[in-house]
This record gives C-alpha cells, structure tokens and sequence, in this order.
C-alpha cells in the first residue's frame, strides 16, 4: 500500500513516443498497484459516509502507462 501513488498515462496510448501525443498524471491516495497480464490492477481504500472501509478499484491496458511512483 502506498501512501501516495502517482502515475503518469500517455495520451496516445498507441504510440511508442513518449512525447507524441504528450501525458497526464494522475494521483491517487492508499492506493497499491498489481500487473496482471497486460493490465495495471490499481486499488484503492477509502470508506464511505458510514466509516466503513472500501475498496475501488481500476484497470488500465499497460500501454497506456509511461511510468509511476509510489511512496
């Protein structure tokens, strides 16, 4: 579990240029990360309005990522 993850996706997630197209990043907090296959697994705890505790989650193709970090 990181505390902070940031990634940063590629526009053009077809393109092998990291600068055609150009990137964007996107933060996000208590999150960890798994690859599987061909995919980035993000997860993400946060709670809901009652205090508990959920769990969201998000796949990305890994073309689409130029790179992260996690601290």
């Amino acid at each position: 579990m990181y505390k902070k993850l940031t990634i940063i996706f590629k526009n053009n997630p077809n393109s092998e240029d990291e600068f055609d197209g150009g990137t964007h990043i996107i933060s996000y907090d208590n999150a960890s990360i798994s690859v599987s296959g061909d995919y980035l697994v993000i997860s993400i705890q946060n709670t809901d309005e009652n205090g508990n505790g959920v769990v969201e989650g998000k796949i990305h193709h890994l073309r689409e990522i130029l790179s992260y970090k996690g601290m």
